[in-house]
C-alpha cells in the first residue's frame, strides 16, 4: 500500500527513509496484523516499544523524532487506505505519538565564520564555500549547482537541482522545499569570487574536454558527493577540511571557538 501511494508523491530521500522505517521498525512488530485489525492502541504499543527497544542495531530505543516520523508515514498510508475504501477510518488519527523536542539550530558567530572563510581561502571550491556562507545554500544545492543556475551578469544564483544520496547512490532531486526555488542576489565579494572560479572552471573544462555543467566538478570532471563526512577528499566530497569541533546538520564543519 505504501508503495502504491507514496513513491511518486514524495522525494526520493523521503521514500528511502519510509522504506527503512517500514522494514526495520514496523513490519517486524505489526507486519502480520491484518489491516482491518489495526487499532490506535496497537499503534501506541508499537510507538512505546520503538521508544524503549526499537534500535535495529544495538540496544535502546529510537529518538522521539524518529517515532514521530514513523507515525507520520503510517498516518499517510492509512489515509490513503481510507480514500481507497480499504478502511472506514484512519485509526492513526486516535494514536498518540511521542512529542519530540525541537532542537535549536546551531548558528555560527561572525568570528566562527571568519575562521572558516580564512581556512578555506586556498581551497579549490573557495567561491562555493563563500556562497554557502553568504546565502545559506544546502550541501545538496551546492553539489547540484549548474552553470546555468548562475547569472554572473546580474549577480544572481537560482538553484534548481540538488544532488542527494539515496541508498548509497547519488541522484538528482528537486529543491527540498518550495521556498528552495528562489533567486538569490550575490554580495560583491561572493559575486567576484564566483566569477573568478567559473572563469577558471570554464578554461579547465575546455582544456580537458569535459562537458559537465556542474560547478562543483573536480579537476577530473568527477561530480561531488553531498556527504556529511567531516573530511575533504581530493575534490570529490562537498566538505572542506577544517579545524572543526564537530559537524552541523548542513554537513559543514563548525569552527572550534577561539
Amino acid at each position: 500500500m505504501l508503495s502504491c501511494s507514496k513513491r511518486t508523491s514524495v522525494r526520493a530521500t523521503t521514500w528511502a527513509n519510509y522504506r527503512t522505517y517500514l522494514n526495520a521498525y514496523v513490519i517486524p512488530v505489526v507486519g502480520q496484523t491484518r489491516l482491518g485489525d489495526l487499532t490506535a492502541v496497537r499503534l501506541n504499543l508499537l510507538y512505546g516499544r520503538l521508544l524503549t527497544e526499537g534500535r535495529a542495531r544495538g540496544s535502546g530505543g529510537l529518538a522521539p523524532k524518529t517515532v514521530q516520523n514513523i507515525h507520520r508515514m503510517l498516518h499517510r498510508a492509512l489515509r490513503d487506505a481510507v480514500r481507497w475504501n480499504y478502511l472506514p477510518r484512519n485509526v492513526a488519527e486516535d494514536a498518540s505519538p511521542p512529542r519530540g523536542e525541537r532542537r535549536r539550530p546551531s548558528i555560527w558567530t561572525p568570528q566562527q565564520l571568519r575562521i572558516f572563510v580564512q581556512h578555506v581561502q586556498g581551497d579549490r571550491f573557495f567561491a562555493l564555500w563563500l556562497l554557502v556562507v553568504t546565502t545559506g545554500f544546502r550541501r545538496g544545492e551546492l553539489a547540484g549547482l549548474d552553470r546555468r543556475d548562475v547569472d554572473l551578469e546580474h549577480g544572481r544564483v537560482s538553484p534548481t537541482t540538488a544532488r542527494v544520496v539515496v541508498d548509497g547512490h547519488v541522484q538528482e532531486s528537486g529543491t527540498k522545499t518550495p521556498s528552495g526555488e528562489r533567486t538569490v542576489a550575490l554580495d560583491p565579494t561572493t559575486h567576484q569570487a564566483l566569477r573568478t572560479y567559473i572563469d577558471a572552471w570554464t578554461t579547465e573544462r575546455e582544456l580537458l574536454g569535459q562537458d559537465t555543467q556542474l560547478c562543483s566538478s573536480g579537476p577530473t570532471g568527477a561530480h561531488c558527493t553531498p556527504t556529511p563526512s567531516p573530511h575533504y577528499s581530493t575534490g570529490t566530497v562537498v566538505q572542506p577540511a577544517s579545524p572543526a569541533s564537530g559537524c552541523t546538520t548542513s554537513g559543514i564543519p563548525t569552527p572550534a571557538p577561539p
